[in-house]
């Protein structure tokens, strides 16, 4: 049996699509920009959706026809690897993108994630955008956000000055041998409301996220992606700190060869050690 240890901890409260037509108008909105290219987003029934908008304007502001063609949460990753700048802060004439949030997305088991086009910035992370948005408003209203919303950073045309570095990229690898995948890696991702997440400096590697649990339906969760380089069977561990790990009913669900299993775990009863989740085999592949 080979094996892999993933090193997951999740204190969690235990607890704009794409998958349509691309059509040429959206609520008010024309797809009248030329970039060489149609847009290839839907529009919702509401008259909106955020990539259909985010997509035009960079159609008409930047004169390209950027190569997104996923849900929201996915344009981080699809935007940093065509090497579009990238910029921690807001600029204005930039496209945002919010992996979190933005509803619920069955096609890729993710928050939709958001997107929209700024229009204003200042110093303190804050800004404002024109934006659509699924089972919403109609057409494109002007948003403003605070610091850290905007949690995947903003994108700029190429050849500008953005500033920044591109994020990193979750290229984990999981073969025989142990691998762990800490908090940190690009590989785990925070999902739900971002107030709700706080960190220490405690933790394997000396760090931590975490949210509090509850008997309400699920809100924060974390999620831990890898690539597995050789379909076999794999022991996964979680790794459960010395503090803020003290529910008694720590759910994790595994999800392997395109199913799910859970695990519920005592988190009160361990102490600073990884726990196994048990064996399962998994698929080559993401």
């Amino acid at each position: 049996m080979r094996s892999a240890t993933w090193a997951i901890f999740v204190a969690a409260a235990i607890g704009c699509p794409w998958t349509a037509l691309a059509v040429y108008q959206c609520g008010d909105q024309k797809d009248d920009c030329q970039c060489g290219k149609d847009n290839p987003f839907p529009c919702c029934d509401n008259g909106g959706n955020c990539t259909w908008w985010a997509w035009e304007q960079a159609c008409c502001n930047w004169g390209v026809a950027i190569p997104t063609l996923g849900n929201a949460w996915h344009w981080k990753n699809e935007l940093s690897a065509a090497g579009y700048p990238w910029s921690k802060d807001p600029v204005v004439g930039s496209i945002f993108v919010r992996t979190v949030g933005g509803g619920f997305c069955e096609d890729d088991n993710h928050d939709c994630g958001h997107v929209g086009w700024v229009v204003s910035a200042k110093s303190d992370g804050s800004f404002c955008a024109t934006e659509m948005g699924c089972w919403g408003w109609y057409g494109v209203k002007t948003n403003c956000h605070s610091p850290g919303y905007a949690d995947g950073g903003f994108f700029c045309k190429k050849g500008t000055q953005c500033g920044g570095t591109p994020p990193d990229q979750c290229n984990t690898k999981v073969g025989p041998g142990e691998t762990i995948i800490d908090d940190l890696d690009p590989c785990f991702e925070r999902h739900g409301t971002p107030n709700y997440w706080w960190e220490a400096s405690i933790g394997y590697a000396g760090h931590m996220w975490y949210t509090y649990a509850s008997d309400d339906p699920v809100d924060n969760y974390g999620v831990w992606r890898l690539w597995v380089s050789e379909a076999g069977d794999y022991e996964v561990f979680a790794y459960v700190p010395e503090n803020n790990a003290t529910t008694h009913q720590a759910k994790y669900v595994i999800h392997h060869d395109g199913k799910d299993d859970s695990k519920v775990v005592n988190q009160n009863d361990l102490y600073a050690v990884f726990t196994s989740l048990g064996t399962y085999h998994f698929a080559a592949g993401g």
